[in-house]
């Protein structure tokens, strides 16, 4: 009986939405990418950078590439028509654009 009269309780002081405060509860997303879709990494052998600075293989090919780590199955898997996609990009070939540790991120749709 006393579990009942808990429950009415609880169940009539419970919240309610008239209130109804706006929480914006998104996290807040800042980025410092440079999304530049018209970068082709799949004929690439460099990524983007101005001129005058030194010159970084994409991660496939190249000195400190993923291939002392993966087999060729695994490293040849960056294609678009394989389901790839560019989310972010701070390489830029425009000096202004300069980030510190650019970045470069694909992302596998499937």
């Amino acid at each position: 009986m006393l579990f009942l009269i808990m429950g009415y309780c609880l169940t009539m002081t419970s919240c309610s939405d008239d209130n109804n405060t706006d929480w914006n509860l998104a996290p807040l997303l800042t980025t410092r990418s440079v999304v530049t879709p018209d970068f082709d990494w799949e004929k690439a052998d460099w990524m983007p950078t101005p001129a005058g600075y030194a010159q970084i293989p994409v991660p496939w090919i190249g000195a400190g590439s993923l291939s002392s780590f993966y087999e060729t199955d695994i490293l040849n898997d960056y294609k678009s028509f394989d389901g790839w996609e560019m989310l972010y990009n701070a390489f830029s070939s425009e000096a202004s654009n300069v980030v510190n540790n650019p970045f470069f991120v694909l992302y596998n749709k499937y």
